[in-house]
C-alpha cells in the first residue's frame, strides 16, 4: 500500500487569487502554477469577501495554486491566519476551515486542493449564481 500522498496546491477563490489584494509577494515568489479550475459547492457574497459552502450543489470557479511541497510548511499557516483558521481551536470558533477538496481544471485533470469553507451562516439570496466571485468596485 503506498504512503498518503501530501497535499502541495491550494484552490482559491477570491481575495487570495493571483493579483488580488491577500495574493501576498510570498505567495507569488513560491509558487509554481496558476491553473483555472472548479470546485463542486457553493460561493456566496458576504458583502467584504466571499465564502464557499461545501454543500455539493453547485460548481464553484477559482484557481489551483500549486507549491513545492517543502514551501507548504510557511504557505498553510500563513493563508490558515489570513483565513482566520486555527487548527488548535474547535471547529465552530474559526472563521474558516481549511479542508482537502478535489478540484477539477478545465483539462479534466483532478487535483487534490486545500481550501478554506466559510464557517459561518450564509443567506441563499447572497449565492454567487455564476460559481465566480468578483470583487466589486463601490
Amino acid at each position: 500500500m503506498s504512503e498518503k500522498k501530501k497535499i502541495h496546491h491550494m484552490f482559491v477563490y477570491g481575495t487570495l487569487k493571483e493579483g488580488r489584494p491577500l495574493d501576498r509577494p510570498m505567495f507569488a515568489k513560491t509558487r509554481l502554477a496558476v491553473t483555472p479550475a472548479t470546485i463542486v459547492g457553493s460561493i456566496f457574497d458576504t458583502g467584504w469577501f466571499p465564502g464557499v459552502k461545501l454543500d455539493g450543489k453547485h460548481e464553484v470557479v477559482g484557481e489551483i495554486h500549486e507549491f513545492r511541497p517543502k514551501d507548504m510548511k510557511t504557505i498553510i499557516p500563513t493563508m490558515d491566519g489570513i483565513e482566520g483558521y486555527n487548527p488548535d481551536r474547535p471547529e465552530g470558533s474559526n472563521l474558516f476551515n481549511r479542508r482537502a477538496v478535489t478540484a477539477t481544471t478545465k483539462a479534466g485533470e483532478e487535483v487534490e486542493a486545500y481550501v478554506y469553507e466559510f464557517n459561518k451562516d450564509v443567506d441563499e439570496k447572497r449565492r454567487v449564481k455564476s460559481g465566480c466571485w468578483e470583487p466589486s468596485d463601490d
